[in-house]
């Protein structure tokens, strides 16, 4: 996001500012650092991989999540060798929605980039998704047009929770500029982020924002030196005549072909008194929600991002217990928006998984009268899917046979390492929901790659499976986060449903981490011992043992699936319009 080229025309009023490794300042605000969580995720992800394409090592271009967690706080580490205190690490909570059109085009965006990756490798081996130097010339010079892993921000924030940063890490109630802005106006500080935006809020004479890629570091014999470009929105207003940059930025978002000159003078005589200015206005106003209920507080602030988002969404709500009759109680209708997957686009979404998992969860609302709109690619375009919550019979039901499910198949992959286990437990659920619809199963070699995490050659075929896998576990990590806050909140569950949720919830809880759950796929040397580890599996959904090219559905015999869960097609659907030293692979180390 960002108001485009209000960066480029600023930059000659920027300040070039250098902290020295050992000297403190004598005003302590200009060493107090605020951070753009998602902006941070994002830039340490564009780093390591452009970093690494450039490496001798170019069969493994992207990083895996392990990868990030690690860079990320090395990164922060670097930072603090400066004498810079990291006081806040602030990620988007809840986004306005205002902000649904461009969430809705970004989707449509990526949708477009997977397409766009498969016209061009729709005849050889889809790993160039994961290197992006096998792509083409066009795509190598423009890998961040490459689609981002689809739990980055997650993965970084649980990174962030289990270190030495867990303190100053916070998923807010809002969008995170808006903290990042609020913080800065009380109490100063600098604002590193990429997000231009930030420009345009008001921060006061101590305040002041540094663009991640404008930082450099270099060794010197007596010390370290940080290097970077500071803006101070203040002081480059009133070198502007102007009392704020908000008249500037309104002024170029109107009309960014006008020279800077004209927009100054455009800026200059703004009515502020306008709708269409006012509109643009409130955007940018620190605006910081009401505080929450103490007793839930600690837990949102760890929420992944799009489950915050829809649990502050009925939030409101949950002081009434669910599922009792109220006449009075009104129609509400909720957003979510999930994480784009890599996945093969010309065949079904793969967030297909997980929608009896994510319908349970739907119905833990204390409305009953309530809709939920999911939103994710359906085909060629990003469509919305419509759930009616179950009613209180049907979501005990369905939390007890998820929780037989959940015991049943960890108990049969016990002697797996933990993260297999569950993956092996995604993987059960997504063959048999190809067997219940008799189509053919993946090949032994492409189910031992979601199991491992390392393949032979990783294909579109590979690719969706790992997807469907990832689907499904992730509704179950969806479903885990939101239970701890329900059961948490006092007077928010039905008793008879509580009893129903503490089994899943204990289950639940010894869920991996997203960095182990979902290890990036990579190169394996050989046929190694493809089909080996896997036999259990075949064991698990009753077939007979399997060739190496797999086999279709209807060859084997296929247990009954289990009850009590809704099949997937019973939801509503309405369309709508290596380096081992990570600091090598940073920007901010130039030495």
């Amino acid at each position: 996001m960002g108001v485009p080229k209000l960066r480029s025309h600023l930059e000659p009023y920027a300040s070039p500012v250098q902290f020295i490794s050992g000297q403190t300042s004598e005003n302590s605000y200009s060493r107090r650092v605020i951070v753009d969580g998602p902006g941070l995720a994002y830039f340490i992800y564009h780093q390591l991989r452009s970093s690494k394409s450039r490496s001798e090592n170019r069969s493994e271009a992207a990083p895996s999540y392990q990868e990030l967690g690690t860079a990320v706080i090395l990164w922060l580490e670097s930072l603090q060798s400066f004498d810079l205190e990291i006081a806040h690490i602030f990620f988007d909570g809840f986004l306005p929605e205002s902000k649904k059109p461009t969430r809705i085009s970004r989707l449509e965006d990526y949708r477009s980039k997977l397409v766009k990756i498969k016209t061009l490798n729709s005849d050889r081996s889809a790993y160039s998704l994961m290197n992006p130097v096998q792509l083409s010339d066009l795509l190598l010079r423009k890998s961040n047009d490459l689609p981002a892993p689809p739990f980055l921000v997650p993965a970084v924030i649980e990174c962030l929770s289990n270190s030495s940063f867990s303190a100053v890490t916070e998923v807010v109630s809002g969008e995170a500029d808006n903290f990042c802005a609020a913080t800065v106006f009380q109490d100063g500080g600098i604002i590193l982020t990429s997000d231009s935006d930030l420009l345009v809020y008001d921060l006061r004479g101590r305040g002041s924002v540094i663009f991640f890629d404008d930082l450099t570091s270099t060794n010197h014999s007596t010390a370290s030196i940080l290097k970077g470009v500071a803006y101070q929105t203040s002081s480059i207003a009133s070198r502007l005549g102007l009392k704020r940059l908000l008249p500037l930025a309104f002024t170029l978002s109107e009309d960014p072909g006008k020279s800077f000159v004209s927009l100054i003078n455009a800026s200059r005589s703004v009515d502020e008194a306008e709708a269409s200015f006012s509109n643009f206005e409130q955007n940018y106003l620190i605006d910081i929600p009401n505080g929450l209920q103490p007793d839930i507080e600690p837990l949102l602030k760890r929420l992944d991002p799009r489950i915050s988002e829809y649990i502050l969404q009925i939030l409101p709500h949950t002081r009434s217990p669910p599922h009792k009759a109220d006449a009075h109680v009104s129609f509400a209708e909720y957003d979510i928006y999930l994480p784009f997957l890599i996945e093969d686009p010309d065949k079904a979404a793969a967030w297909a998984m997980g929608t009896p998992i994510r319908h349970l969860l739907y119905s833990l609302t204390p409305n009953p009268a309530s809709r939920v709109h999911e939103h994710f690619r359906k085909g060629q375009r990003i469509s919305r899917t419509e759930y009616v919550p179950f009613t209180l019979e049907e979501t005990v039901s369905s939390c007890s046979a998820l929780s037989e499910t959940i015991a049943t198949t960890l108990g049969d992959f016990k002697d797996y390492a933990t993260p297999v286990a569950w993956r092996a437990l995604g993987l059960l659920e997504v063959l048999r929901s190809l067997l219940e619809e008799n189509k053919s199963l993946p090949p032994v070699c492409d189910i031992e790659a979601v199991l491992s995490g390392r393949a032979v050659g990783v294909g579109w075929s590979v690719l969706h499976l790992y997807a469907r896998v990832q689907a499904y576990l992730y509704s179950l990590r969806m479903l885990r986060q939101s239970v701890d806050v329900f059961i948490t909140a006092q007077n928010s569950l039905d008793e008879r449903l509580i009893s129903a949720l503490k089994p899943l919830q204990t289950q639940l809880g010894d869920m991996p981490e997203l960095a182990t759950l979902f290890p990036e796929l990579t190169r394996k040397s050989g046929e190694g011992e493809c089909g080996v580890r896997v036999s259990k599996m075949f064991e698990a959904l009753g077939l007979q043992e399997p060739s190496e090219q797999g086999f279709t559905g209807h060859k084997g015999k296929k247990k009954k699936g289990r009850k009590g869960l809704k099949k997937e097609g019973e939801v509503e659907s309405t369309p709508s319009p290596s380096s081992t030293n990570m600091y090598n692979l940073l920007s901010l180390d130039k030495s």
